[in-house]
């Protein structure tokens, strides 16, 4: 059975403030509405395959990860 890339994006939509959990190591990057690069981070069993966004201005953003398993994205809205 062939694993499967697990990202979560809560609350989505958001007022600026969320969470991205995953459940393996990988790289991940926040990108804009553009494609332009917002912020770069990894999850890892340091910060227990967690990050938390804070402070986004309204828009619409890309949450693009990967690790051994693949490549996921999530879209996330941000509404004020």
């Amino acid at each position: 059975m062939a694993n499967i890339v697990y990202l979560s994006v809560y609350p989505n939509p958001s007022g600026g403030n969320f969470t991205i959990k995953g459940e393996n190591e990988g790289e991940y990057y926040l990108m804009n509405e553009e494609g332009k690069l917002v912020m770069s981070f990894n999850l890892n069993a340091d910060n227990h395959y967690t990050k938390e966004i804070q402070n986004l201005a309204a828009a619409t953003y890309i949450v693009v990860g990967q690790n051994k398993y693949g490549i996921s994205k999530q879209k996330v809205i941000v509404s004020k």
